[in-house]
């Protein structure tokens, strides 16, 4: 699996570099950072990468290292228009990735990045890993805001979350066209981005066989595509609603208002047990009835998912 994961990844970043498409990383990363990086590492993938967070983060303020990286930062910053030559390399530290002298963790202080018990953002436990305490080091671009004392950065204030992306005073739609790749995972809230990227017809990649939101969201667009199938009767009568009919003349539109969404959903649930998830996190059928609505106004953007 971590195989097929990591050669698709790969996939994404040779499509990414050869179309000059950037990618972002925000104070929390993703398991699409992880692959890529391992790619990048191996040589068989480059891409172009972006890291944006708020130096005042909670998490960073409360890691000495990290705190003391990011002043060093602000206080040996020079202006953008100055000639190329005269800016000076600013060498940071490392003891906050190296487990050897960064004992904050135990976790991490036992095991380096070989082995960490917490499964996501939220658990109490990823408190003072490095993962947590420093934007993702490994980019090509890093845009970091600050909230200011008169002429100097206030180190006594901090966001009121950790790891926050609200605090981040940047609007990505400014920088270019988002898109977005999905790789499953319990990370909170992601049935809400999902929904959020689909309803903006967002650029988006499903990577199917992961599990939770991003697997039970990739069983719907497989079965929203089959509009599109050579013998569409065929393929969509199991989703029909009954009584419904359709034949290969029959429109991807007509399709959809003729599907049932109680039978999609029945469908995505036999296809993977998410009795595991919460209720906020798994697909609903109140879900499934909006996605419908939207694939029959913008069914372009299903079909070229």
């Amino acid at each position: 699996m971590e195989k097929k994961i990591a050669a698709a990844v790969s996939s994404i970043a040779g499509a990414a570099s050869r179309t000059n498409v950037w990618t972002l990383s925000g104070p929390r990363i993703s398991s699409f950072e992880l692959f890529l990086q391992q790619c990048i590492e191996m040589g068989i993938a480059d891409v172009f990468r972006l890291s944006v967070a708020h130096m005042q983060d909670r998490a960073y303020m409360e890691c000495t290292m990290a705190k003391q990286m990011f002043k060093k930062l602000f206080e040996l910053a020079h202006p953008l228009n100055l000639p190329h030559e005269a800016r000076p390399t600013i060498a940071l530290f490392g003891d906050l990735w190296d487990h050897g002298k960064n004992k904050s963790h135990p976790e991490f202080a036992e095991h380096g990045y070989d082995n960490w018990s917490f499964d996501n953002y939220n658990d109490e436990g990823v408190t003072g890993h490095p993962i947590a305490s420093w934007p993702w080091p490994y980019a090509d671009l890093f845009i970091l805001f600050y909230r200011e004392a008169g002429a100097d950065a206030n180190w006594n204030y901090m966001t009121e979350d950790r790891l926050s992306m609200d605090a981040v005073p940047l609007s990505f739609s400014t920088l270019g066209t988002v898109g977005h790749v999905f790789i499953g995972g319990s990370e909170s809230q992601m049935k809400r981005k999902l929904l959020h990227a689909m309803q903006a017809v967002s650029p988006m990649v499903l990577i199917d066989n992961t599990p939770d939101a991003v697997k039970q969201m990739s069983l719907l667009v497989s079965v929203l595509k089959k509009a599109w199938d050579r013998a569409p009767a065929r393929a969509c009568g199991p989703f029909l609603r009954d009584g419904a009919s359709i034949d290969s003349g029959s429109s991807s539109v007509e399709i959809f208002q003729a599907m049932l969404p109680a039978k999609i959903l029945r469908y995505v649930e036999a296809e993977f047990d998410s009795s595991h998830m919460t209720q906020e996190e798994r697909l609903l059928l109140s879900d499934i009835v909006g996605l419908l609505d939207l694939a029959r106004r913008r069914p372009q953007g299903f079909k070229e998912m």
